[in-house]
């Protein structure tokens, strides 16, 4: 079963704060897009909500209702990486 996040609940989201995961700062993009929860990959965590991504694409995705995710860009001042789906810990 998957989670699905009510970001309005969580106070750094309320307060316009941006997520930030490895030293890259994104911020939200637009409403909730749609998207094959099959083509993203658990990347993360951000303050108690899970963020996702996806192989060639640069932006975080939260589950916010079923089928559909909410999208955080990277901040034009930072340099972000290509989300890397393979979180799996050495060892």
């Amino acid at each position: 079963d998957r989670v699905y996040f009510v970001l309005t609940e969580f106070d750094w989201y309320a307060r316009g704060e941006p997520i930030v995961l490895e030293g890259t700062s994104y911020t939200v993009d637009d409403d909730p897009i749609r998207i094959d929860a099959r083509t993203l990959e658990r990347v993360g965590e951000y303050r108690g909500v899970e963020l996702y991504g996806r192989d060639g694409d640069t932006n975080l995705y939260v589950p916010v209702f079923d089928g559909y995710w909410l999208p955080f860009v990277p901040d034009p001042g930072t340099r972000p990486s290509v989300v890397a789906t393979d979180t799996t810990p050495p060892g």
